[in-house]
């Protein structure tokens, strides 16, 4: 009786002690993390000082530096140069010209000057007649063309 009632308490002082060591060693972890998250907050905080620093210096040569517009807002009214057409404005004037619209009518809807659109109307007529004459070239007649299936008496 003797032997049982002792190996009960010498485990239990055993499981005890196994417990106390797994605290100790939770808690050592614990503070060993807690030290690199402090190491790793002060080498960042550092960093971003270092980098306001940076920052500040840079500022006086930002703040000298000449202000100019944004190219969206640069107009160019003294050349007298406008902007480009855009894409809807050309297939608007292409529309109407075709629909019999005089020149003049074109313009003044349009907003556009007499020489744009006379330019446009060229330039389609440019290229219309390119694209036609490509066509003209790729296509044979039939005398012209060699016939592609071998005829019967060459068997």
């Amino acid at each position: 009786m003797l032997t049982s009632e002792f190996l009960v308490r010498n485990a239990s002082l055993l499981l005890d002690a196994l417990l106390a060591v797994g605290l100790i060693a939770s808690l050592c972890l614990s503070l060993g993390a807690q030290r690199a998250i402090q190491r790793q907050a002060r080498k960042h905080r550092k960093a971003v000082e270092e980098l306001a620093g940076r920052i500040a210096a840079a500022s006086p040569v930002v703040a000298r530096a000449p202000q100019e517009p944004p190219p969206e807002t640069v107009r160019s009214s003294s050349s007298g140069v406008r902007p480009m057409l855009n894409l809807n404005q050309r297939v608007q004037a292409l529309r109407l010209l075709r629909r019999g619209q005089d020149i003049g009518h074109v313009s003044a809807v349009l907003g556009m000057t007499r020489k744009e659109i006379e330019l446009l109307m060229r330039v389609q007529e440019l290229a219309a007649a390119r694209t036609a004459g490509q066509h003209a070239v790729g296509r044979l007649t039939a005398a012209e063309a060699p016939d592609a299936r071998p005829s019967r008496a060459s068997r």
